[in-house]
């Protein structure tokens, strides 16, 4: 779903089913924004490299993101970082230690998981997100953007589980 719906032969069942491949290199239409918003956020100019891959599954996308750490930065500095900023998120699940993130886990829900990790020999962050595109990615945060704004609780509509357990 996250690379299209239109009758192309590149997106015809026969073509895809057992293939991963990258699309849209080297500009996907999304980087723009991606660069943009990022670059708000750290005050900075931020041009980042962006690879999505198509699978053959209607849902799901499963991002990993790296920067380098600064030299005084540690793994427990991270994941702290990560729990301060986003510990009370509603619809953001911190994923234990020993687990990472996957697009069934979120199937169906609003919910976005993520796991950081750190690589102190190459100073890595290496970030892991996974969300159901067609909910968190669409139509759940149309949802709870609107419940933020019209006064509503943030998880009115948006209650569901995922379909996996």
């Amino acid at each position: 779903s996250g690379g299209g719906r239109g009758p192309t032969l590149g997106f015809h069942y026969p073509e895809v089913e057992g293939a991963v491949r990258p699309y849209g290199l080297p500009q996907h239409r999304h980087k723009p924004e991606i660069d943009q918003e990022l670059s708000l956020a750290a005050g900075r100019n931020i041009n980042v490299t962006f690879v999505p891959h198509l699978l053959p599954m209607v849902r799901g996308i499963l991002a990993t993101c790296y920067a380098t750490a600064g030299a005084k930065v540690a793994g427990k500095d991270i994941e702290n970082a990560y729990r301060k900023h986003y510990g009370k998120e509603q619809f953001l699940r911190i994923c234990p230690n020993d687990v990472l993130p996957s697009t069934k886990d979120v199937s169906g829900s609003n919910f976005c998981d993520v796991a950081c990790r750190f690589d102190g020999k190459s100073r890595r962050v290496i970030a892991v997100s996974a969300i159901d595109n067609l909910v968190k990615g669409a139509s759940g945060s149309a949802v709870q953007c609107f419940n933020l704004m019209m006064g509503f609780p943030e998880d009115e509509g948006l209650r569901s589980a995922p379909f996996f357990p």
